[in-house]
């Protein structure tokens, strides 16, 4: 599915449309982008660096 804008958080719209936007605003998300912290932490977590 395509995802319409450019922030980081996937949300479905108010046109039934698949879009994103900052991950601070209040909306049902979808799913997310892993973010610097994220994937740090995720790596210290597997061992990896």
């Amino acid at each position: 599915f395509v995802i319409r804008a450019d922030g980081d958080c996937a949300y479905l719209n108010d046109e039934n449309w698949v879009s994103s936007s900052l991950c601070t605003s209040e909306r049902y998300w979808i799913c997310s982008k892993p973010d610097a912290f994220t994937k740090a932490k995720k790596a210290a977590v597997e061992g990896g660096s």
